[in-house]
């Protein structure tokens, strides 16, 4: 959770603020600093916020938090006299932090950059704080108190990046009310006087709120007053503090009757147990009791434990109190902040202020009370006059001067400048202002309209005199008013933290640091190599009161090199016009650079401007063709021309095919095209650039392109006479003028196949077995796109013969006088290597039998006669083959087949 910045005090009649710019000229002037050193203040700027008349406009002033969630710290202001629609309602306003704050009349709320939130019931505002993110969506929250005793609400205003002007009555999901119903003994009570970021105090991760209650009635105990912690949660459901459940975490009771406890804010990790604890404070109390009046006090109750808690100058575990000085009427307690860690030791450390009250005899010159976190809960006790003047007893006794024991330093007591002064009416932590790495100290004096911005000491004992501060030591500045001083985070963005001071129905931010600078620069964005481009260029504060202020001077390079003179820049923020010469082709950037003549009241600024530095776009030229037909694959040069002095190619395309490309030598090139289907084509010349001149194309040139003329001889065969089965026979034509496309053989008139042409222009047909007969073979080029077809080529002959068996014979042995015979037929191979297939008929006279001859017999089988005999006989064979187209019949010469 960021850590709150939020200063307190207890509310009193202040001096008129009768200009604003009185209460801000010390601030923004700076006391000399040594050579060596930085300057203590870099206070440059104030920028001021007035109320309208009579609203008590600045009645009380936050720390920084960025409620709208643009990363820049936002300020809270209380106005609790606002009258809107009805006397005395109050109001609070955001002011929007950033770069180009205005100020202004806040009657006005947008014109002035600020955010109002109305109040419904008497003095909202009367209180305001930074609240952390109490619904953690990731953006900071406020709360603000409504300082009356017959309506006892406090506003809760979600942070937004949105975030508009609200009515307390109508918050919607933007925010919820706190309130307490009963609040004690009504008229008399006072419950959200005082509001306050309490940490996280449950340890859920939503930021606490503590709400106080200065007049509230507890443990019978008169006007002792009350801190409510209420737990931050999701939503915007209203609280209840007497029926709100687990979302009142605790109550912490004053000490005693009539010492109206109304303080609490979160003070960091005091104890270093790595929880947050809370820092709270009652200006009447007397912890040294009713002998002491108003010595005042402070407490710091650790975080961890929620317990409800009635405070004492003994917490035991709970904490530890811290003792205004027992001489009585410090007051110590009227004013209270968390400081950081000032000595280094990585445990949060504190200052609470103490006004004073002096008597004719008894002077008080106020002051406040540094104290130094540490790990332990002893009292710490406080006296202006004593070393170590802030410490606790090393038994960790409550007693004035540690009898017994021996003082051990908690920090140190800042004593005011003189008496009456009312040194410590307000106290703030504030950023580094010395460089020492160190936060520093606010201490407002109301009765002298002085504040002091006191560099924080790690090892001081002794009381710090504010009379003759030296400039080691810190700042005066003279003039205040209302001396309240506060920190106000980086409210303008610049990496500075500057300061805030409230005032009588007004509000002054003292930004420090040198403020913000605005460089604009415009002009064309493209050119050709060789132009020179006119740049616009607006030096600013970004702040603009601080505009008559503004002087410097503005360098233009390019590419790292110088590009023009320097320009003077002064109060009226008049563009200046610059002219760049566009040199470099490709990108080129143009870097602006503004130097302030004081760097410690504008930041240079840089800012850059691209041009891109492209070729020329006037280049010309011609094309022409030698000719403007051709068959295909005859040659044709394009030639280009041109009067301008071009260094670079041409191509010579049709469409997207680049035919061919030359480099311009002497205003020419010239090519030979490649080849072009046939058909219609528009070529064209394209410049390709150079370091000067784009890219461009002439105007284009028709060329007709026709299919190229073909040949085809007579086939070539392999052999022109075969048997049948005896292998493949291939027929080869020749295709003059081709390379690809198709040949479509014939036979005998009868087309056979299609065969692709290779690229040297040959096409072979393949018979894989030719059946037998006479075959006359012709072949065609079928033409492609780029060839003509042929005519039908001469003819050649393919005699192919049947395949005949080379023998065939028939043989019976004597068989036995009244059997059936038998008898064996051979068929030899066929003369194309094959064995016969087919059938085998036997022949006895007029006696006939067929039987199958498959080639797994391998022309041989054996028949069985379909009678018996008696005698012998002569018997003939025939194959009949299966083929009978391709292969021959055979017949066996007869044999004689005898009986025994």
């Amino acid at each position: 959770m960021r850590k709150s910045t939020r200063h307190t005090r207890i509310r009193r009649a202040a001096a008129v603020l009768t200009s604003a710019a009185l209460m801000v000229t010390g601030l923004v002037t700076a006391p000399a600093a040594t050579a060596d050193d930085e300057p203590a203040s870099l206070a440059t700027h104030a920028v001021t916020w007035t109320g309208e008349s009579g609203a008590s406009f600045g009645s009380d002033i936050s720390g920084s938090c960025d409620v709208t969630g643009d990363g820049i710290d936002d300020l809270i202001v209380g106005s609790r006299g606002w009258f809107g629609n009805g006397w005395d309602r109050g109001a609070a306003y955001v002011l929007v932090g950033g770069p180009g704050i205005t100020g202004g009349d806040v009657s006005d709320p947008a014109a002035a950059g600020t955010i109002r939130i109305d109040g419904t019931d008497r003095w909202l505002g009367s209180s305001v704080a930074c609240a952390g993110d109490v619904n953690k969506d990731g953006i900071e929250d406020f709360v603000i108190g409504n300082n009356s005793r017959s309506h006892f609400q406090v506003v809760v205003v979600f942070g937004s990046r949105t975030l508009s002007s609200l009515k307390m009555d109508n918050l919607g999901d933007q925010g919820f009310l706190i309130a307490d119903p009963v609040s004690g003994t009504g008229d008399l009570d006072n419950f959200g006087y005082w509001v306050g970021a309490a940490g996280d105090m449950n340890g859920d991760g939503y930021a606490d709120i503590a709400v106080g209650d200065l007049l509230a009635d507890n443990n019978g105990l008169s006007n002792s007053g009350s801190i409510w912690i209420i737990a931050g949660a999701p939503g915007a459901d209203d609280v209840n503090v007497q029926s709100g459940g687990d979302r009142v975490i605790t109550r912490i009771d004053g000490q005693n009757a009539q010492e109206r406890l109304s303080n609490a804010e979160i003070a960091g990790d005091v104890n270093g147990d790595g929880a947050d604890d809370l820092l709270l404070s009652s200006y009447v109390g007397t912890p040294w009791g009713s002998g002491s009046p108003a010595a005042g006090a402070g407490y710091i109750v650790f975080g961890g434990d929620n317990a409800p808690l009635h405070l004492s100058t003994d917490l035991g575990e709970r904490g530890f109190a811290i003792a205004g000085p027992q001489r009585g009427r410090d007051r110590l307690g009227v004013s209270s902040a968390p400081l950081g860690d000032i000595n280094g030791d990585r445990i949060a450390d504190l200052v609470i202020g103490a006004d004073g009250v002096s008597y004719p005899d008894a002077p008080r010159n106020g002051g406040a009370a540094v104290v130094l976190g540490a790990r332990s809960n002893a009292p710490v006790i406080t006296d202006p006059t004593g070393d170590p003047s802030v410490y606790s007893c090393a038994d960790g006794a409550f007693v004035a001067d540690c009898a017994g024991s021996t003082k051990v330093s908690r920090g140190y007591w800042i004593n005011g400048p003189s008496d009456n002064s009312g040194a410590g009416s307000w106290v703030s932590g504030l950023s580094d202002l010395n460089g020492d790495g160190r936060p520093d100290i606010g201490i407002g004096a109301v009765g002298t309209e002085q504040v002091f911005a006191v560099y924080s000491e790690a090892s001081r004992t002794a009381a710090l005199e504010l009379s003759g501060l030296a400039p080691e030591q810190g700042e005066v500045f003279s003039d205040t008013y209302n001396s309240v001083i506060g920190e106000a985070g980086d409210f303008d963005g610049n990496g500075v933290g500057d300061v805030i001071i409230s005032g009588t129905n007004a509000v002054s931010v003292v930004l420090r640091g040198a403020l913000q600078t605005g460089l604009e620069v415009t002009g064309d964005e493209a050119a050709s190599v060789g132009d020179t481009v006119e740049l616009t260029v607006t030096a600013r504060s970004l702040l603009p009161s601080a505009q008559p202020e503004f002087a410097g001077t503005v360098r233009v390079t390019v590419n790292g090199e110088p590009a023009s003179e320097a320009h003077e820049v002064r109060s009226g923020g008049d563009p200046i016009s610059i002219e760049v010469p566009a040199t470099t082709l490709g990108s080129t950037t143009a870097a602006v650079e503004f130097t302030p003549d004081d760097p410690n009241l504008f930041q240079p600024a840089s800012a850059e401007h691209t041009i891109d530095v492209g070729l020329r776009d006037d280049g010309a030229g011609t094309l022409a063709l030698d000719r403007s037909s051709a068959q295909y694959g005859d040659p044709v040069t394009a030639e280009f021309a041109t009067a301008q002095e071009l260094t670079g190619e041409v191509e010579f395309r049709t469409g997207e095919r680049v035919l061919g490309t030359a480099a311009v030598v002497d205003g020419a090139a010239a090519a030979e095209l490649a080849a072009l289907d046939p058909g219609s084509h528009e070529i064209v010349a394209h410049y390709l650039g150079d370091d000067v001149y784009g890219a461009f194309s002439t105007a284009t040139e028709r060329l007709e392109i026709t299919r190229s003329a073909t040949s085809i001889g007579a086939p070539t065969l392999s052999k022109s006479r075969a048997v049948y089965g005896t292998g493949a026979v291939t027929a080869t034509v020749r295709v003059v003028g081709a390379d690809g496309g198709t040949v479509t053989f014939t036979d005998n008139g009868r087309t056979v196949q299609r065969v692709p042409v290779s690229a040297t222009g040959t096409a072979v047909l393949r018979l894989a077995k030719p059946a037998a007969g006479t075959h006359r073979l012709r072949a065609k080029y079928d033409g492609s796109g780029t060839r003509a077809a042929s005519a039908l080529g001469a003819a050649t002959t393919l005699t192919v013969s049947k395949a005949r068996a080379k023998s065939i014979s028939v043989s019976g042995k004597r068989f036995t006088k009244g059997t059936t015979p038998r008898v064996t037929v051979r068929v030899g191979k066929l003369d194309n290597g094959a064995y016969p297939v087919g059938k085998v008929r036997v022949q006895v006279g007029s006696v006939k039998k067929t039987v199958s001859l498959s080639a797994a017999k391998k022309g041989r089988v054996t028949v069985k006669l379909t009678k018996k005999y008696r005698k012998g006989f002569s018997v003939t064979a025939t194959f009949l083959p299966k083929d009978a187209k391709n292969v021959a019949k055979a017949t066996s010469k007869k044999t004689k087949v005898r009986v025994r």
